[in-house]
């Protein structure tokens, strides 16, 4: 169990993840405008819990995220209840990462009261531990796959150059010009005839069928910046969407030699 809370300012929600008790101490009621929202940011950071904004885009009285977005917000929803990824929010964080911003896509279930089901969307994490801290730092570092149920394993996503791979959340070193593959794995019958949606720098990068046994493989992407994929049913249901992996672009002539090609 991670301890939480959603605040609700007049200008948009957030979860406040691995801290008990802050409201006693901080004063919610925040009006957008330059840098309103930094202090309450700030002072969340500073006793240790991961910052994630709320349904970034919901036709709602003070629901949509008025405020900027500072350096220590941590994750943003994309998908919100169990209908889709909401195209706003997955709009404004593309955006984010194409300005070098490494904001993690969660999703939530947002249940208030029954019927809504919970656990629609959801996530899985990559964590190095089943703890609190460490899932929370696993969120933190981006190494989340936002699904479309509880249950559901998630697909593996790893990008490739040359002989050195990444996974999501993860950063992969590559030399300018360097041929960059990328391969969707998944495992599970909910993935039958499934079909995986390439973007690369937030950018539709191409399409390929997936199955259980039957990977899903792009070769020579085109991209600077990031690669992450959407996958969806043979209706076109979304069952998953992943988060980046990050390219570093470098001269080669510029690398020690064994420089690693994972970053955290």
């Amino acid at each position: 169990m991670i301890t939480g809370e959603e605040v609700t300012t007049p200008g948009g929600h957030a979860n406040v993840w691995g801290r008990r008790g802050w409201r006693d101490e901080i004063d919610f009621r925040v009006l957008p405008g330059p840098g309103s929202i930094s202090p309450l940011v700030d002072a969340a950071k500073a006793r240790g819990a991961v910052f994630s904004i709320n349904h970034p885009v919901l036709e709602c009285g003070g629901c949509s995220w008025e405020h900027d977005v500072p350096d220590g917000i941590d994750a943003v929803e994309i998908w919100n209840g169990p209908f889709a990824p909401q195209p706003g929010a997955v709009a404004l964080w593309d955006r984010l990462l194409r300005e070098g911003r490494r904001l993690t896509a969660v999703g939530s279930s947002d249940w208030h009261r029954a019927p809504a089901p919970l656990g629609r969307a959801g996530v899985r994490v990559r964590s190095d531990e089943l703890s609190a801290s460490a899932i929370l730092a696993a969120i933190r570092a981006g190494r989340v796959v936002v699904m479309g149920d509880a249950r559901t394993p998630p697909p593996v996503l790893t990008a490739r150059a040359g002989s050195v791979t990444a996974g999501v959340g993860d950063a992969l070193r590559l030399g300018a010009g360097e041929a960059l593959d990328v391969e969707v794995v998944a495992a599970d019958p909910a993935f039958v005839e499934s079909r995986v949606q390439l973007f690369s720098d937030g950018r539709p990068a191409g399409q390929a069928p997936l199955s259980p046994g039957a990977p899903a493989r792009f070769s020579r992407v085109g991209a600077t910046h990031y690669v992450r994929a959407e996958i969806r049913d043979a209706d076109g249901a979304p069952l998953a969407l992943t988060n980046p992996v990050y390219l570093v672009v470098e001269n080669r002539a510029s690398r020690q030699p064994g420089a690693s090609n994972h970053l955290e």
